[in-house]
């Protein structure tokens, strides 16, 4: 992919990002996270790596409705990572806690709490 017009890109680790920061000019590092394990993770390999892992997710109805409500409007819910990723991939059955979630609704895992959960050797 073309960099916009007038930024320029530079290979990942590279040399001079120090001097970047004080020049105040746009840049795109490519490679940054080559080889980063979670790059290559989908709902499908997290929830089986991590899935009884309890978390606390929200949602809100809709995308419209989440660009306009606050974040604490939202419905914030206990479950676990793998019954998040089956709600998100629409793989869920009506005894699911998340069967109540309205159609068309947007949901996140709340990210704070991640830390306690991935170990940083334990991630695949």
């Amino acid at each position: 992919m073309a960099a916009p017009a007038g930024i320029e890109r530079r290979p990942w680790p590279a040399c001079g990002v120090p001097d970047l920061a004080c020049a105040a000019t746009p840049v795109v590092f490519t490679g940054a996270i080559t080889g980063w394990p979670a790059s290559s993770w989908t709902a499908e390999t997290l929830a089986e790596a991590f899935g009884n892992y309890p978390v606390r997710a929200r949602f809100h109805r809709s995308a419209q409705a989440a660009a306009t409500e606050m974040e604490t409007q939202g419905l914030e819910l206990e479950t676990t990572i793998g019954a998040f990723c089956e709600w998100a991939l629409g793989r869920y059955d009506s005894s699911s806690p998340l069967a109540s979630i309205p159609s068309g609704s947007t949901g996140y895992v709340a990210y704070q709490h991640f830390r306690h959960i991935f170990d940083p050797d334990d991630a695949r």
